[in-house]
């Protein structure tokens, strides 16, 4: 995705996307190859946003079971190998 385009649909205040225009343009030209002094509208839609997104709860974690998957795994190789496994494992599959 194009950085314009990104910014376009990312952010929604105006003064921000100016200054970012107004940076890139900058950069582009070489007028500020390295850091620059602070933008206030960029770092502050920056901590804004690092806020929010901090802010927003994680999903509940569940607890991990396997037993499921390994029964369709074990049922997946009976299919395959059948009685074979079950007699070179003594039946025990």
């Amino acid at each position: 995705m194009e950085f314009s385009v990104l910014v376009e649909r990312v952010v929604d205040s105006p003064s921000v996307i100016k200054a970012i225009r107004d940076l890139l343009r900058c950069k582009k030209a070489g007028e500020e190859l390295d850091r620059g002094p602070r933008i206030p509208a960029i770092s502050d839609f920056l901590d804004t946003e690092i806020a929010r997104l901090s802010a927003e709860k994680a999903p509940p974690s569940r607890p991990t079971t396997f037993e499921p998957l390994d029964r369709v795994f074990r049922s997946s190789i009976m299919d395959v190998y059948g009685e074979s496994i079950q007699q070179s494992h003594g039946g025990d599959v």
